[in-house]
């Protein structure tokens, strides 16, 4: 479940909740800002249990990302995002200029001290798209799972679909069945 809630204060959360059969999933936390240049996260945690295991921490203030499974510290890139809330960024981002054919980039940093640029670039509609914006993002390398969305125009780019590798294999995808307001 992807529990979105912007506040009026201008903060979010984004959370996701997953899992397996009966075995839950570590859950991903999103928290952050809301600005002019879309989501601004300040802190992204890997749960288990309730508790913090893996974190992400964006300073702003000190344009620097620092990680808690790593003590590296990286110079903070405007727009960067964690590995939840890119999906709504990127979104947003589509919404502000939907070009077919286009190209758009998010930079994205994950709780094992990794900051990359990822480039999505926009599919050739197929079949089962049923509508949706299809996006692929570039390959980073040799072993790179790949990762397509499909963004919703109806709902005003909404990531309605996502798919991180082969579901078939080690991959999963995340469908959205409902929207709850």
């Amino acid at each position: 479940m992807l529990d979105w809630r912007p506040e009026a204060d201008g903060r979010y959360s984004l959370r996701l909740t997953r899992q397996v059969g009966e075995r839950a999933l570590p859950a991903w936390e999103s928290l952050g800002r809301i600005g002019a240049g879309g989501l601004a996260p300040e802190r992204f945690a890997l749960q288990r249990g309730g508790q913090d295991r893996q974190a992400v921490n964006f300073d702003t203030e000190g344009r620097r990302i620092s990680f808690s499974a790593s003590p590296a510290q990286l110079e903070l890139p405007e727009g960067a995002q964690d590995r939840l809330s890119w999906w709504l960024q990127l979104a947003a981002l589509v919404q502000a200029a939907p070009a077919p054919g286009g190209r758009w980039r998010v930079w994205v940093a994950s709780p094992r001290g990794e900051l990359r640029e990822w480039v999505f670039e926009a599919v050739d509609a197929a079949p089962d798209d049923a509508g949706t914006l299809h996006l692929r993002r570039q390959t980073l390398g040799p072993h790179d799972p790949g990762i397509e969305l499909w963004l919703d125009p109806a709902r005003s780019y909404w990531p309605v679909r996502l798919r991180q590798g082969d579901p078939e294999a080690r991959g999963y995808e995340i469908r959205l069945d409902a929207v709850n307001s």
